[in-house]
């Protein structure tokens, strides 16, 4: 805990050294006080401190947690060294678990912890992001490099087709959503439950694993100001190679001549073109990052409070992108009573992101997409400054599609619970909890009138917006007993009960014909009545709940943990609204056995295992799915008169039940050497059954919906590995660490007929994306290419291609001359990888992180342009094109309509996804306490951070790193397809760490 300083009439000086009393090394940070007031200091990285008191009447209060307290009375002292016992109670570390805590050596379950300082190492506005790469089996992986976009989080692989991200529990209230509220600065440490052992707890919410979030508490001593902040620029890390305008040129003329068709007007003499228009630098740019959080903290004997303020801005690499966010948290608890703590966690922000089409293949009506196929003889700007437009295909101008974009997404969020602690008696507590999640806001698009092209115009000045509200309470009541019988049998009691409600409203009003006047600040009323169109719902389920968990501890050899949960949810009919989950979980402190004998090198050796069913309500955006809706909107003609009619959306089915996952998970935890090397293992299986899924069904029904049935199961599998050295050599101390998991997924089941799943649209050619029985969710389906057809008589010969000639794309057949279809790649790694160090030394210290997958395969969308079609810019790949028999047998002529075959969804667009990045480096520096101790400052470090500072991969797209589809599209199943996907921006900056 960092300190104010004294004030400038103290009298008496002293100075001192604190030490470990077994080891006699230094011991940084000790919090050092006046006892009575609020004057103080902290030991430096030698444990070496300095401070003036006003008397020598007074008292110095020497506190490190972790080791027992110390008081000394000054009197005439100038030196007091000080050696710290360790107190092994205080050093057992504690878990937080569902509804409670654990000591890390009673755990069953598979639970891994990350604490704020590895968190913060990653300087980022995303909490996602900073988990990144730091937990053996969880995934998380960017939907897209655009300011405020979301990650996906999966927790040992995607268990069904229905919502695969985690539930975050902040401080105790379970989170409607994602945590992307949240700054890294304000939390404390984060839990990760990952098999059902830990999460059956929390029931139909953790089917996907829980994320458990405690944010920063004041803690005892003197009142504590912080200060973090830092300032940065990024930048595109890479860009694509493709062809300037005379290469363009060359490529087109020949792609018309093999189509018989003339030379196109101004492309008659390649090399008078030169290399004009760079669209890639066009539309990416260097950007600001910057962030500021201040925070106010501390605590007495029977009060704590924190309060932080935060502020985030960034500017996305590519025009028109960027997101801001301000927040203000509050955590308050007062002991009224030596037997009534109340308290209160409230989190209030406020954030806006500017946005443009992402990830969309359609004609650069995605400004990145524009960039990328676009023909580099076209300009920018024409000579009267209007924008430049291509007569040689219909691609927007990007540049020209960034300036009239206006989207943007406002929202005001407020998350919060306030809680009461009744000690009823020796170890038996009553918790009550009501928190609430709000969240509105405003989801607008404006389109000017414009002309650019034919194509790409605008012929009237539109708004759309869309209002949203989204409420949720969760009132939690629990009852908590732990006792000890006798010296070796220790339980915990855990029972409760929980209700939960959610309500989401929106309202979306557009309309056309805006006159010019107010093209600035449009409004709704502004436009013509007679376009105007409203569309709006509201949506709310609930959710009853009853839990209990049991934990026996004898003798600290042998521990059982039992949970079950009973859920009732409103999203089922009167059949089936009721799911049981039970888990149960055993494990063995060998270390702790006498009999055992294991070498002294052994701190911890723990064996465990544990099995648990948990459910899954999710059935994507129907809260409804037992019912039959009915839409009002279809209308009909009878005799002339138009009258309002009725028609079902879709089938709702009464008989649908829980999804239940059950998982099986085997592991081992060992610590060698004091625990300066730590070791842990596991091998899981998960079983998602009874999938909630929305089966195709005929045309002829005549609805919209597919009605949701229980008809599948997936199958996930695999091992988790992590290992850690720690270890401190005088003034150097250093760690190492690595993760690695291996995750099998496959369908198993898809019902009655085994339909699969399609989804992955691409141009309306077909699906990439293929969900079906024996193969991985979401695996890619198409055309296998096994060469270039090098002369007309091969083409012939072949006789399962008669359009094709010389050049084409030869696909893969079968035994009746016809072409077939196979799956031909996974988005799925099968290895993820983590690789983490950090050292100190003195004032210096040194973090980095390295992360990676292995094995996951991506569908490169953008070579369907740029590879052999004519229609958009070239890949400079092409210039290496074939041209004669012999010349290629990979990359297949040019031409611009004669072979729509090398176009097919195949394997031929299919790449090596597997990648290494060093995903954050931090060099920092923290100032010698005489100096800052000068200017009030308690501690004070300045460091300088890189994020994506390189990348290993062979994948030829932006970046390897291709999460699902998000936007108005976003899909679960479309993964690892990149339409042009807003790549990772490579970051530098300069931070600064401040305590008052």
């Amino acid at each position: 805990m960092l300190l104010t300083m004294v004030p400038a009439w103290a009298q008496q000086l002293v100075n001192g050294r604190v030490v470990e009393q077994t080891t006699g090394d230094p011991i940084v940070g000790v919090n050092i006080v006046e006892k009575g007031t609020t004057n103080g200091t902290i030991t430096d990285f030698n444990g070496n401190y300095s401070l003036s008191v006003s008397s020598g009447e007074s008292t110095l209060l020497f506190s490190f947690v972790g080791f027992s307290d110390q008081e000394v009375l000054v009197g005439n002292q100038q030196v007091i060294d000080i050696q710290l016992l360790e107190n092994v109670e205080q050093l057992e570390e504690l878990v937080v678990v569902g509804y409670g805590v654990q000591r890390k050596s009673d755990l069953t379950g598979a639970v891994s912890s990350v604490k704020s300082s590895e968190l913060t190492a990653t300087a980022t506005p995303s909490i996602s992001q900073a988990l990144q790469g730091k937990v053996a089996g969880v995934q998380v992986t960017a939907q897209s490099g655009s300011p405020g976009a979301g990650m996906d989080i999966n927790i040992r692989g995607m268990g069904t087709v229905n919502g695969t991200g985690p539930l975050f529990v902040v401080d105790g209230l379970p989170i409607t959503g994602d945590a992307s509220f949240l700054n890294s600065n304000d939390i404390e440490s984060m839990e990760i439950l990952k098999d059902a052992s830990a999460t059956a707890i929390y029931g139909s919410r953790g089917a996907n694993g829980v994320v458990l979030i405690t944010t920063k508490q004041g803690k005892k001593g003197t009142s504590t100001i912080n200060y973090n902040g830092y300032v940065g620029v990024q930048n595109v890390w890479k860009t694509m190679e493709l062809t300037n305008a005379e290469e363009w040129a060359i490529l087109k003329n020949e792609a018309r001549r093999a189509d018989g068709l003339p030379i196109l007007p101004g492309l008659e003499d390649p090399a008078s073109l030169g290399k004009g228009t760079d669209w890639q630098n066009e539309v990416f740019r260097s950007a600001m990052i910057m962030n500021h959080q201040l925070s106010f903290s501390g605590a007495s004997d029977r009060s704590s409070y924190y309060i932080s303020g935060d502020y985030i801005g960034q500017d996305g690499v590519m025009t028109g992108t960027d997101f801001e966010r301000i927040s203000l948290r509050t955590n308050a608890s007062h002991k009224v009573k030596d037997w009534l703590k109340v308290g209160l966690n409230m989190n209030v922000s406020n954030s806006k992101r500017n946005l443009v089409l992402e990830n969309d293949e359609f004609d650069g009506k995605a400004p990145l997409n524009g960039a990328l196929t676009l023909d580099p003889v076209t300009p920018v700007y024409n000579p009267d400054g209007s924008f430049g437009s291509t007569t040689y295909s219909n691609i927007h101008n990007p540049v020209a599609e960034i300036f009239y974009t206006n989207n943007s997404v406002s929202t005001n969020n407020i998350v919060g619970n306030i809680f009461a602690d009744v000690n009823l008696t020796d170890g038996l507590v009553f918790r009550t909890s009501f928190g609430i999640t709000y969240e509105n806001g405003l989801d607008e698009s404006f389109d000017p009138k414009y002309y650019v092209a034919n194509y790409h115009q605008n012929q009237s000045n539109t708004l759309a917006q869309t209002r949203f509200e989204n409420f949720s309470y969760t009132w939690s009541n629990t009852l908590n007993y732990m006792f000890d019988l006798g010296e070796k049998h220790r339980f915990n009691v855990l029972a409760g009960q929980e209700v939960q409600f959610v309500r989401n409203e929106w309202l979306q009003g557009y309309i056309s014909g805006i006159p010019d006047k107010y093209a600035k600040n449009p409004t709704l009323e502004n436009g013509d009545p007679n376009t105007a169109k409203t569309l709006g719902g509201a949506k709310q389920y609930g959710l009853v709940s009853y839990l209990a968990r049991a934990n026996y501890n004898f003798d600290d050899r042998y521990l059982l943990t039992g949970t079950v949960r009973m859920d009732g949810s409103s999203r089922f009919g009167s059949e089936n609204p009721w799911g049981v989950f039970p888990s149960f979980a055993a494990g063995w402190n060998l270390h702790n056995e006498h009999f055992m004998d294991l070498p002294a090198m052994f701190s911890q050796f723990k064996l465990r295992a544990g099995w648990g069913q948990i459910g899954n309500q999710r059935t994507g955006e129907s809260y409804y799915p037992y019912l039959t809706q009915v839409s009002t909107t279809p209308g009909y003609t009878l005799g002339g008169v138009k009258t309002q009619g009725a028609a079902p959306l879709g089938i709702g089915n009464n008989e649908i039940k829980w999804e239940a996952t059950t998982t099986l998970n085997i592991g081992t935890d060992i610590g060698l050497l004091a625990d300066r090397l730590t070791f842990s293992a596991e091998y899981f299986i998960r079983e998602t059954s009874d999938m909630l899924v929305q089966l195709p069904i005929p045309d002829h029904v005549g609805v919209e919906d597919a009605p949701f049935v229980n008809a599948g199961s997936v199958k996930n599998s695999g091992f988790e590995f992590q290992i850690n050295w720690r270890e401190q050599r005088d003034d150097f101390t250093y760690s190492l660490g690595a993760n690695v998991t291996t995750i099998k997924n496959e369908v198993t089941s898809l019902g009655e007929g085994g339909e699969p799943i399609l989804d992955g649209d691409f141009r309306g050619i077909g699906y990439i994306s293929r969900t079906e029985v024996g193969h991985p969710i979401g695996a890619f389906y198409g055309y296998k290419m096994v060469g270039i057809f090098q002369t007309q008589e091969e083409v012939d010969a072949w006789g399962a291609q008669p359009d094709a000639k010389a050049g084409d794309v030869k696909f893969a057949k079968n035994e009746n001359n016809e072409l077939v279809q196979d799956f031909i790649g996974s988005p799925h790694p099968d290895l993820y990888l983590n690789f983490s160090g950090s050292a100190s030394y003195k004032n210096f210290d040194l973090s980095f992180n390295l992360q990676g997958t292995v094995g996951n395969d991506i569908y490169n969308g953008l070579r369907y342009y740029n590879e052999g079609t004519g229609f958009g810019n070239f890949s400079r790949k092409m210039l290496n094109r074939w041209t004669g028999p012999g010349t290629s047998n990979e990359i297949p002529r040019v031409t611009e309509n004669g072979a729509q075959q090398n176009l097919l969804i195949s394997d031929r667009f299919v790449e090596d996804g597997s990648y290494l990045r060093l995903q954050n480096l931090q060099i920092g520096y923290t100032l010698p306490a005489v100096l800052t101790e000068r200017v009030g400052l308690s501690k004070a470090r300045v460091y300088l951070n890189g994020q994506n500072l390189f990348t290993m991969t062979k994948y030829s797209g932006l970046d390897p790193e291709i999460g699902s589809r998000s936007g108005d599209q976003a899909s679960a199943l479309d993964i690892g397809i990149d339409r042009g996907a807003y790549p990772q921006a490579r970051v530098y900056m300069i931070g600064l760490n401040l305590t008052f």
